[in-house]
């Protein structure tokens, strides 16, 4: 039996052109009085992220508790099945010809829930994803991110990646899985070789 070709993506500005998560929270958001303040500090704690003063997931979860903490289940599908209008694509997503003998996955720090509708069903879609509580949308329960991709590639038995498509070194781990790699810039393709064509892109 023939062995499909792995290839996985990236999501946010490898298919698209912005981050989607914070987009989502603006979108999901209740529009309240003090939803601008929300904003603000959201992107306060943005920066702060950024320079590595706070984790990732701590982000994430303030975002849900700042922005979706009001909403029970059902609003909060509605918004997820809506939001996908709202997101502006690249033209990589444009341009993917999907073949038969190939496996997709796409690996994405986002909410699992609003990607997962995007794609065809047999593209393997596995992201953050949403503590409820009492049916109210409550933290994060898992983070989809740097380690936290692998894991999830590895437990559905995937432990060599042949092409990955990412725009950040955040990926790093996963970049070590994969034959070839290719570093997405807006509508620019930069390959790499190895692993170390890779870390000295981002060392520029």
């Amino acid at each position: 039996m023939k062995t499909k070709k792995i290839i996985v993506f990236d999501f946010d500005k490898t298919l698209t052109k912005e981050d989607t998560l914070f987009g989502f929270f603006v979108f999901a958001g209740n529009k309240d009085f003090y939803f601008y303040f929300k904003v603000l500090y959201y992107v306060f704690l943005m920066i702060l992220t950024k320079v590595k003063w706070i984790e990732n997931r701590k982000l994430k979860s303030k975002g849900i508790k700042l922005f979706l903490s009001k909403l029970n289940k059902e609003t909060l599908n509605f918004k997820f099945k809506n939001y996908h209008k709202k997101i502006q694509f690249n033209s990589l997503y444009s341009d993917v010809e999907y073949d038969e003998d190939t496996k997709y996955y796409v690996l994405s720090g986002a909410f699992q829930e609003y990607i997962r509708p995007i794609f065809p069903n047999f593209v393997t879609v596995f992201g953050s994803t949403i503590k409820y509580k009492n049916d109210v949308a409550n933290d994060l329960l898992i983070n989809c991110y740097k380690e936290n991709k692998v894991r999830l590639l590895k437990e559905n038995n995937i432990e060599v990646v042949d092409t990955f498509y990412t725009d950040s070194i955040s990926d790093f781990e996963v970049a070590k899985m994969a034959k070839e790699i290719i570093i997405v810039k807006g509508d620019n393709f930069i390959r790499c070789s190895n692993i170390e064509d890779f870390i000295n892109y981002f060392k520029k």
